[in-house]
């Protein structure tokens, strides 16, 4: 018999994990230890080096590469084939598609626009134009769980819908612009793991094996490119089929395996070794750079006022009929939880200043503040319209 208190414990580690407070978790911590005695090894720890060897090969990354790396293009999998289950889905008909994937699209340009207008005069800054363009669907949904309980399900499915659109986006973006230097010699092989991939898809092939193996193959041909690697998990969900028979479905079988250890795992892992930050390094000039002001702006106003604008403009087109007992303040209310860009933001801002680590921490420093007031704001306007 297993006691109470282990099931209570396992089902509050569970709720935390929806509502997205342990990633909430895993960040407070890091920035505790930043500003500890235990920073340095904090940091010494994320920087060791971990070597895979296969004979006389080898390969050797930081545990910080490692995650960043490897582990979220696990998460980048499932991104995949959440994309690919809506498309069939909530996103299968025109009608269905067009108010998320406008609101979506004004949810991206109109932080990106904001972010611009504060730093078209730094260089330097402008390398990391995209971060106020994504939302973290994890907090959003979490969010939404626990204070729009009395809110229609539809709303639910918007939101869902809206933020794997943004998604999409935001890995449409790193494809294209947060690339290095590109090794034309890997895409080659690149292509021939897709090619693999789709005569799998078209032969309806059911086992996951085959799909993983050649999936491994082809982050390791991405990283070898200078494409980013994590690309190549996205391209692998859209490949794993739907599915096979009346009582066969591949991607709900490897999504049922992978979303715990993302969920737990990865996204705690990610959080945890990349959002230390030391407040000694912090002023108030800090706070009034051009850097932190675009993105909390970006994060809180942008995503606010583009999706806003969205849902207004279809609606008033007539292109869109809201749904009976959904109104435009509710809508409101989706727009301010978009705000919420941890994950995505922060992964896009490890890539543009990767080599820069002030413009990092000043980046890191918008991203939880736009993030937090977003979350508070669409707290309090959840109080509000909780009629």
């Amino acid at each position: 018999m297993i006691p109470q208190r282990l099931v209570n414990f396992a089902l509050l580690f569970h709720q935390a994990v929806n509502k997205g407070l342990l990633l909430f978790s895993c960040t407070v911590l890091a920035i505790i230890i930043a500003n500890t005695k235990f920073a340095s090894l904090y940091h010494r720890f994320i920087e060791q080096n971990f070597q895979i060897s296969l004979g006389p090969n080898s390969f050797s990354l930081s545990i910080h590469a490692w995650i960043n790396e490897f582990l979220m293009a696990l998460f980048f999998l499932v991104v995949g084939m959440e994309i690919k289950r809506e498309i069939d889905g909530h996103l299968k008909s025109k009608s269905q598609r067009i108010l998320p994937i406008v609101a979506a699209c004004f949810g991206v340009i109109f932080p990106v626009l904001i972010y611009i207008a504060f730093n078209h005069h730094d260089e330097i800054a402008m390398q990391a134009w995209a971060i106020p363009a994504a939302t973290d669907i994890a907090f959003a949904l979490g969010v939404f769980a626990v204070f729009g309980r009395k809110l229609p399900l539809t709303l639910r499915v918007f939101l869902t819908a809206l933020a794997i659109i943004d998604d999409l986006i935001a890995v449409i973006i790193i494809a294209l612009f947060y690339s290095g230097n590109l090794y034309l010699g890997y895409f080659i092989p690149i292509t021939l793991c897709c090619l693999l991939l789709y005569l799998l898809n078209r032969a309806k092939f059911s086992a996951l094996g085959p799909y993983l193996i050649i999936g491994i193959f082809m982050w390791y041909f991405f990283f070898k490119s200078g494409i980013h690697s994590t690309i190549s998990g996205v391209i692998l969900g859209m490949f794993i089929p739907l599915k096979v028979s009346n009582n066969d479905f591949p991607l709900k079988r490897l999504e049922k395996v992978l979303a715990p250890y993302v969920e737990y795992l990865i996204l705690p892992l990610f959080a945890f070794s990349n959002s230390g930050i030391c407040f000694g390094s912090i002023n108030l000039a800090s706070l009034h750079h051009s850097v932190v002001i675009g993105i909390v702006l970006g994060l809180l106003v942008g995503k606010a006022f583009g999706i806003s604008l969205a849902v207004h403009i279809l609606k008033a087109l007539k292109i869109i009929i809201l749904p009976e007992n959904v109104q435009m303040k509710h809508y409101y209310y989706i727009s301010v939880l978009c705000g919420i860009g941890f994950t995505m933001s922060l992964f896009i801002a490890l890539i543009a200043f990767e080599n820069n680590l002030i413009y990092l921490e000043l980046a890191k420093i918008g991203i939880i503040l736009g993030s937090l007031i977003s979350t508070i704001m669409a707290v309090v306007l959840m109080k509000i319209f909780k009629e």
